[in-house]
């Protein structure tokens, strides 16, 4: 089998810390990065708040989740066991196959003995005599650490909307991304959605098939395009198998890891189908927001049991006991649910009280935007490392986190080999690499408009103005530079 790692797992660590490494999250990087620690031989916990493995599949399971990129190229590429042995059903996975999945592969690695459930970080202070960690969580227990690794996800900080009222509802209600795991039935309830953007597509799609009548608030319409959705028979499965190397480096080679290359037509050789006129984005261009894929999202809007509500013409001024009430009418519902998005990639980083050298703080350093080295490392943060941080090469998620992961693990096994206990960016390095992302998103128009990509959102203080927050070079490029930097021996960093 190529199950499990052959390397000898640690009982105890150097100096009396209580793990070589802490992982913060139990996602698809997580227990990719718990795989591959353990194939150092290191003692690794990884802690989850949830109470199963899965991320941001196992927070996300309202009606309609699933993920944009085709099921057979977001799986793990790592295991060829585990690639024969899973048959995916779907061309793009609905939210409970990939958390089984995701289960699947948890027992398979036997990966559930290093990870604590139930468990919340709320503190990470660098303990700079020891060049280690000391974390905090939530429920009183402390533990000590060389390494902290954060793969906290990108879209894992949910806040609910500031809107006046919230706590006054009656009714049921929750935000999407905090779904609850029982059953939400819609039949005969009136239901309001507000958010229209990827995650509130799928979901007024789906609970428009049932619900009784479906109210949708809209501030800001999207582009979608259609998903295309489909079964996978058998026989097609074998073929994704026999092709499964030809596929992921296919993948290797496009800008964001997918499958498919962008289209290399100009905007202005493409005309727009004539759809709603509400429905029609005016603000913002095809591409310089996320693009949802739907399926029959804006034929929901032809069913007599769905309102669409334009918040720009008619502002809800607050929630009520019974319902929302806009500035020109009251409206009861039963069910109300907020898809009104995230505090997008280093929301779940301010959520942490983490502080480097001399107990600076990560969320203040970053108050004027994220400052890092790869989107790996940030200086003046020693042995802090994140897989799929601020400033990282993004796109078809598990693509770029075996990656990152893989790079993270050969930095962690040259500085053990040479008996090195601190990894640390330089100040120079933070800033190049920081100024290199800027400028690879100059003349890009995403970031001429306010959403989770530019670090737009209403509902966290501070976060109303534009940052960059990825790296728009393209993931081969971002190989290539973090391919440079370990061939040239991490000489870029500071190793001690």
């Amino acid at each position: 089998m190529d199950g499990l790692p052959a390397a000898p797992e640690r009982t105890s660590t150097e100096e009396g810390l209580d793990f070589d490494a802490i992982v913060i999250g139990a996602g698809v990087s997580g227990l990719y990065q718990l795989y591959k620690l353990r194939e150092l031989g290191l003692k690794v916990r990884v802690f989850e708040t949830g109470t199963a493995v899965g991320g941001t599949w196992y927070w996300n399971r309202y009606p309609g989740a699933r993920f944009d990129s085709e099921s057979w190229t977001y799986g793990y590429s790592f295991s060829q066991e585990l690639l024969q042995e899973w048959d995916w059903e779907e061309h793009f996975a609905g939210q409970p196959e990939t958390e089984r999945y995701l289960n699947y592969v948890a027992d398979k690695f036997d990966l559930r003995r290093d990870i604590d459930f139930n468990s919340r970080i709320t503190a990470a202070h660098y303990q700079e005599g020891r060049h280690s960690w000391d974390v905090l969580l939530e429920d009183g227990r402390r533990y000590s650490t060389r390494l902290l690794i954060t793969a906290v996800g990108v879209l894992s900080a949910a806040p609910m909307p500031t809107i006046a009222g919230v706590e006054t509802y009656e009714g049921q209600s929750c935000h999407t991304h905090y779904w609850p795991k029982e059953r939400v039935g819609f039949e005969g309830k009136r239901v309001a959605v507000i958010g229209t953007g990827a995650t509130g597509i799928q979901a007024i799609t789906e609970i428009a098939k049932t619900a009784g009548h479906l109210t949708v608030f809209q501030r800001t319409p999207q582009w979608a395009a259609p998903l295309h959705n489909g079964r996978i028979s058998k026989d097609e499965m074998r073929r994704i198998r026999a092709n499964y190397p030809e596929i992921f480096a296919r993948c290797q080679e496009t800008y964001g890891c997918f499958i498919h290359s962008t289209d290399p037509r100009s905007a202005l050789e493409v005309t727009d189908p004539v759809v709603a006129e509400k429905l029609i984005p005016k603000n913002h261009g095809f591409g310089t927001r996320r693009v949802p894929l739907e399926s029959g999202y804006y034929e929901v809007y032809n069913q007599p049991n769905v309102k669409l509500v334009d918040i720009n013409e008619t502002p809800i001024e607050r929630i009520t006991p019974i319902g929302i009430k806009t500035n020109d009418a009251e409206y009861e519902f039963d069910i109300i649910i907020y898809a009104t998005g995230f505090d997008a990639i280093t929301g779940a980083f301010d959520r942490i009280d983490i502080r480097g050298v001399d107990g600076a703080s990560l969320k203040e350093k970053w108050k004027d935007g994220p400052q890092t080295f790869l989107g790996i490392l940030v200086d003046g943060f020693p042995n802090l490392l994140m897989v799929m941080g601020p400033h990282a090469g993004l796109g078809n998620f598990p693509r770029a986190v075996e990656y990152t992961a893989d790079w993270v693990t050969g930095l962690i096994r040259f500085a053990r080999d040479r008996g090195l206990t601190l990894i640390d960016a330089t100040a120079t390095g933070a800033v190049a690499w920081t100024a290199h992302v800027i400028a690879a998103s100059e003349g890009l128009l995403f970031t001429e408009v306010d959403s989770w990509m530019t670090g737009i959102n209403r509902n966290v203080e501070g976060k109303q103005v534009r940052r960059i927050m990825r790296y728009s070079g393209g993931h081969p490029k971002f190989r290539e530079r973090c391919d440079r930097v370990a061939a040239e021996g991490y000489r870029e960093l500071v190793l001690a």
